[in-house]
């Protein structure tokens, strides 16, 4: 277009106009270049998609052949995106982050009372790094596979343990008794002991200790009896005997 500048005699208002269509038509020249760029890439995006998605199929491909289902996992991922988006789990999130936010004034909290504590313990005396070190090793020990094999063979055998439990074996008299019978067995020199027969067995039973002892002997017996006569004769054992057959 041939810009035809207002002559002298032009009047004002045609020479108005044409100022008005000269303005015009530059700034269609710069919106025409503004809009050369974007043009030019979307003449481009056809051929940058096609390398995308070959890119994209590749990499699928590449999982497949390691036996991962991408469509299984996509659509995995859309579902935990779904519940993830959920407003309650948001709401549930946003109170993690404050709770997050407070968490090394917490920490800090918590070790000044530990200090605090650790130096009371030392104070009265207590050397606390040494019953750490013993803590440390007792939990070494019930963890190792022999500590773990006993804790499976209780638990398998867990109604068994109740009914010992139940028998009364571990109440205050029955401790008493099988301690004085522990205890006496510690002063037995078995080695040393003298053979009897048995004269030397009757002539043993007039001395008054074995005659105690003899008669705690006979009422065991006797109470012992009387429990075989009330709940059966072994019935628990036979049942646990046939069990292990």
């Amino acid at each position: 277009m041939t810009d035809t500048p207002p002559s002298p005699s032009m009047p004002s208002e045609e020479a108005r106009i044409l100022q008005m269509l000269t303005r015009i038509e530059e700034r269609l020249d710069k919106l025409e270049q503004s809009l050369a760029l974007p043009r030019d890439a979307a003449a481009a995006l056809p051929g940058t998609s096609a390398t995308v998605a070959d890119m994209f199929d590749d990499a699928v491909d590449a999982l497949a052949d390691r036996g991962i289902d991408v469509d299984r996992r996509a659509k995995r991922v859309g579902r935990v995106l779904a519940q993830a988006t959920e407003p309650t789990t948001l709401d549930a999130i946003e109170r993690l982050l404050e709770l997050a936010a407070s968490i090394p004034a917490i920490f800090a909290a918590t070790a000044d009372t530990l200090d605090n504590a650790v130096s009371r313990l030392a104070d009265a005396g207590i050397d606390v790094e040494s019953r750490r070190r013993i803590v440390l090793k007792v939990a070494e020990r019930l963890t190792a596979p022999e500590a773990l094999s006993v804790v499976q063979d209780l638990l398998a055998n867990v109604d068994a343990i109740r009914h010992l439990l139940d028998s009364g074996v571990f109440g205050p008299s029955a401790v008493d008794v099988v301690a004085r019978a522990a205890h006496a067995m510690a002063q037995i020199d078995i080695e040393r002991a003298d053979p009897v027969g048995p004269l030397g067995a009757l002539r043993a039973m007039r001395q008054p200790d074995v005659k105690r002892a003899l008669g705690v002997l006979v009422a065991f017996g006797r109470s012992f009896g009387k429990s075989i006569s009330t709940h059966g004769a072994g019935s628990s054992m036979r049942k646990n005997n046939g069990d292990q057959s």
